[in-house]
């Protein structure tokens, strides 16, 4: 009886295979035109034929030149798969509401050329098969994402595509200030040698069941900046040029994998505020069973200081007098002493400076000769120090800056 069941068990499988492939080989591609006289993807007359894209067919956004498709909270649409700029572009799919279900793999720019672009504020995307901004070199593809949902779920396991992918090949880049991504395999910023894939995020969260591969191929560069919001995964893999920096924002990865991190760090591939080494992490500590990256709240970035620009005074005897336009900021740390003390100084010239408070950012400044004079503006904040040098020219009476006699015709 167990045999038998097997057999039958077997041959329905085989059957769904072979319906799969042949629906598969029936996909019909409909595209977009815009002949309607809206801009929404439920619009018949939006597409060739005046007639929707269903789950068997493949859903094309290929051109630019026309009002580009619209999901609201009014859709509830499936397709079989959705193309944004398919070889040309900018092709644009905005989704405001509703939702969006494909069965194969969502590709927002496809083929060499290609320049597509999702913006998504609201409603809800599920890819079944998995998600791609970019698929081919010479492709540009972004996804603007301030809000909603994109579910990316796994699909056959030979597949790479199931996975959510930001570059496969070409340029791709996610711009996430909001909402929630859910890839329920792994995350690759850069999978292919020729994938070039950057993620900037300052809100939201991202939640990978498998892994994030920071530049799967180690030719391809990548940068993941984690600005705010939240990001979970199984597991952290980088190469040689993947990059990883924190400022406000938090990655929680299972189990312990302190040690990967650390090592990480210490090649420079995760940073804090753009400083190697600038990350705490902890494991079972902050969360249970759980290992924690932030940057390091207490580290100490250096001081940011501008003397300003180029300045030219016209001399007036027996001395000129002008107002020094500085710039000076720090982080607070080390606390104590949670202070920035400047000092403004003289580095060359041909007469004497005098300041009228060297420990200010814009005093007045005495100069007594005509020349060239270098000032030196520099910060300190008990541990860290930085400084910034101002050229100032203080030129004769009816002297010019420059002088062009145009004599060449050139």
């Amino acid at each position: 009886m167990e045999k038998k069941m097997e057999k039958l068990m077997v041959c329905v499988l085989a059957l769904a295979v072979l319906l799969a492939g042949a629906n598969l080989a029936q996909a019909a591609e409909v595209y977009w035109d815009g002949g309607g006289s809206d801009n929404y993807w439920t619009t018949a007359k939006n597409w060739v034929g005046d007639a929707l894209p269903t789950n068997a067919d493949y859903g094309m956004i290929n051109d630019p030149f026309v009002h580009q498709p619209l999901v609201d909270k009014t859709v509830n649409a499936s397709v079989g798969r959705v193309i944004v700029g398919q070889d040309t572009g900018p092709c644009i799919l905005t989704v405001t509401g509703g939702s969006l279900t494909e069965f194969e793999h969502f590709t927002i720019a496809r083929r060499s050329g290609a320049v597509g672009i999702l913006n998504l504020s609201g409603g809800d995307i599920v890819a079944k098969g998995g998600f791609l901004i970019t698929n081919s070199g010479g492709t540009t593809g972004t996804v603007n994402m301030s809000g909603g949902s994109l579910t990316v779920q796994g699909g056959p396991s030979a597949n790479y595509y199931r996975h959510f992918v930001v570059a496969d090949s070409g340029t791709a880049t996610l711009n996430m200030s909001g909402g929630t991504i859910t890839a329920e395999d792994d995350m690759y910023l850069s999978r292919a040698s020729a994938g070039r894939g950057t993620v900037n995020m300052t809100s939201g969260t991202i939640n990978v069941g498998g892994e994030i591969r920071l530049s799967y191929h180690s030719s391809a560069p990548c940068e993941f900046h984690l600005d705010g919001g939240v990001v979970t995964a199984g597991d952290l893999l980088m190469t040689a040029n993947g990059r990883l920096d924190f400022t406000y924002g938090v990655m929680i990865l299972d189990g312990d994998k302190v040690s990967t991190v650390e090592e990480y760090a210490a090649q420079g591939s995760i940073s804090g505020f753009g400083i190697p080494g600038a990350v705490l992490v902890d494991y079972n500590v902050t969360n249970p069973d759980k290992t924690t990256i932030i940057f390091d709240p207490h580290f100490n970035i250096p001081p940011f200081v501008d003397a300003g620009g180029f300045r030219s005074v016209l001399w007036q005897a027996p001395s000129v007098t002008i107002q020094l336009d500085g710039t000076a900021t720090d982080d607070g740390n080390p606390d104590p002493p949670n202070e920035l003390t400047l000092t403004w100084s003289q580095l060359s010239g041909p007469g004497t400076v005098t300041f009228s408070d060297t420990a200010i950012e814009d005093p007045c400044v005495t100069f007594d000769a005509v020349g060239f004079y270098e000032l030196q503006l520099r910060g300190y904040d008990g541990e860290e120090d930085a400084c910034d040098v101002v050229v100032i020219y203080v030129r004769p009476d009816n002297n010019p800056i420059a002088y062009w006699n145009f004599n060449e015709g050139s």
